[in-house]
């Protein structure tokens, strides 16, 4: 996907003016050259949501990108 992300404390999420928002995940870098760039996606931004699922942690980031992949060759496959 090209970014690296981690999970959001409530001493980051002042620093960044998220007012002690600390559910999600933090955006740390992103890979000038990777569809997240394209998509408009920079480091900084917080990640709350992955399609509709709810993610307060990066397991649950990562976990929420494996079912979307594992869903998607279900797909090609049909």
């Amino acid at each position: 996907m090209g970014i690296e992300v981690q999970d959001m404390t409530a001493r980051v999420a002042r620093e960044l003016g998220y007012e002690d928002r600390t559910s999600g995940v933090l955006v740390v870098a992103v890979d000038p050259q990777s569809a997240a760039a394209e998509e408009g996606i920079t480091r900084g931004m917080l990640i709350a949501k992955v399609r509709k699922t709810e993610v307060l942690t990066v397991a649950q980031f990562r976990k929420a990108l494996e079912e979307i992949a594992l869903a998607d060759r279900r797909e090609l496959l049909r």
